[in-house]
C-alpha cells in the first residue's frame, strides 16, 4: 500500500478520486482541507467545519486543516503537505482534479516541492464519464455553491444526481464543476460508515457572483 493524504474538498470529486485511490491500492492517511480565513468553510467548496469533522468521522480518517486567503494560498498548502507529510509518515498525496492543465500542473509542483509525489486518479478521464460515474458509485452530494452568472438560482442545494446532470448538459458549464461554475458537498458515500443527516440553514449571496447553501448536520 501506498500512504497518501487526501487532498479533500468536501466535495463530490475529491471523495470519487479518494474511491478510486483505494482501489489503486493507495493508503489514505488523512484527509488535508483549506479552509478560508475564519476557518468556518472550506475554500471554494463552502462546507462548513462541523461537517467537514462529521465527513471524516464517518470516513474514518484524521482531518488536518489551514486558514489560507488566496494570496498565500500556495505557501499554506506546502507547508500543510509538510506537516501531513511528517505526521503520517505518507508519500502521496490524492488529488480529485480531472483535465485541467494548470491544475494538474500545480498539483505536481506542489508535492515535488514538498517532497512527495501528486496522484491523479481521475486524470485524462472524460468529464461525461466522471460525472456519470460519480452518481453510479453511491456518492450522494448537494450543490453547495453556484455562479449565479452560469447556473439557475433554483439549483443551489439540489442534489448530485442523474436529473441535475442532464440539466447541466444543457448549460455552459462542465459537467463536474472543474472550471468553478459550482462545487458540491458530499453527504454520504459507499466509503462512509454512515450517511450525514443534514438540512439546508440558509443561503448566501457572495460578492454578487457566488449563491452559498449554508448547510447543518443534524
Amino acid at each position: 500500500m501506498k500512504k497518501a493524504i487526501v487532498s479533500w474538498s468536501g466535495g463530490k470529486d475529491s471523495c470519487f478520486a479518494l474511491q478510486k485511490g483505494i482501489e489503486h491500492n493507495y493508503e489514505p492517511a488523512v484527509l488535508l482541507t483549506a479552509l478560508e480565513a475564519t476557518g468556518a468553510y472550506s475554500k471554494s467548496n463552502g462546507v462548513p467545519i462541523d461537517i467537514l469533522k462529521e465527513q471524516a468521522k464517518k470516513l474514518q480518517l484524521p482531518l488536518y486543516v489551514s486558514n489560507t486567503e488566496w494570496d498565500n494560498y500556495e505557501e499554506n498548502l506546502l507547508t500543510a503537505l509538510i506537516a501531513c507529510k511528517n505526521i503520517y509518515n505518507a508519500n502521496f498525496c490524492i488529488f480529485g482534479d480531472i483535465d485541467i492543465d494548470s491544475h494538474r500542473n500545480f498539483d505536481e509542483l506542489i508535492c515535488h516541492k514538498a517532497g512527495i509525489s501528486a496522484y491523479l486518479p481521475l486524470l485524462g478521464m472524460s468529464r461525461e464519464y466522471v460525472a456519470s460515474e460519480e452518481v453510479k458509485s453511491g456518492i450522494k452530494a448537494k450543490l453547495s455553491v453556484i455562479r449565479k452568472d452560469k447556473l439557475p438560482t433554483e439549483l443551489i442545494g439540489r442534489d448530485y444526481d442523474e436529473e441535475l446532470v442532464k440539466i447541466l448538459r444543457t448549460l455552459d458549464v462542465y459537467l463536474c464543476g472543474e472550471n468553478g461554475e459550482f462545487h458540491t458537498m458530499v453527504y454520504d458515500s459507499r466509503l462512509f460508515l454512515e450517511p450525514l443527516n443534514i438540512s439546508l440553514n440558509k443561503i448566501m449571496h457572495i460578492h454578487d457572483i457566488y449563491l452559498i447553501a449554508a448547510f447543518t448536520n443534524q
